[in-house]
């Protein structure tokens, strides 16, 4: 059994708390879904874009079921764990630093949130994520770029896992 990091203690005592506070904070970013929609990809890359939304990774990296969790899911890395706010949107970006497969595990309060792709063709793509738990997978590929984006109805939570292409 992994033992307790002390120092992570904190983050499990008072969880709900830190989250709360960090989803009222991230409030500032906040597009309705009309203005969402009208957003297109930029004409050159764009890793990812600063959104100014609370990211958990670093509260989470120490846990001692951070290496649990990537062994059992057969990931390589935890690459972000995201809270967004109503309205909140993660911009057009296409993570072209880090090619490989992506696993991202998302929590919605309420459904009507999307996650937006545009296609090899150029054609853009709205999916529409489901209230409570949902998976969504894709890959980011070494010799293209592909450009995707997030906007969150209600409150959404997005922890996110790489795996390498062999």
């Amino acid at each position: 059994m992994a033992e307790i990091d002390q120092d992570a203690l904190p983050y499990l005592d008072n969880w709900r708390e830190i989250l709360e506070n960090q989803v009222a904070a991230s409030r500032d970013v906040v597009l309705d879904e009309a203005m969402f929609r009208r957003l297109t990809p930029p004409r050159r890359d764009r890793i990812k874009p600063s959104s100014g939304l609370f990211n958990m990774l670093d509260a989470l990296k120490p846990l001692p079921t951070h290496d649990l969790l990537l062994d059992l899911l057969d990931v390589d890395e935890m690459r972000n764990a995201t809270v967004y706010a109503p309205g909140n949107p993660m911009l057009w970006h296409t993570n072209s630093d880090a090619p490989g497969i992506r696993l991202y595990y998302v929590h919605n309060a309420e459904a009507g949130s999307l996650f937006a792709y545009q296609d090899p063709e150029g054609a853009i793509h709205y999916e529409v994520e489901p209230v409570g738990w949902s998976v969504r997978g894709f890959t980011i590929p070494r010799d293209e770029l592909f450009w995707h984006a997030v906007w969150a109805k209600g409150v959404r939570v997005c922890f996110g896992f790489m795996r390498e292409e062999d």
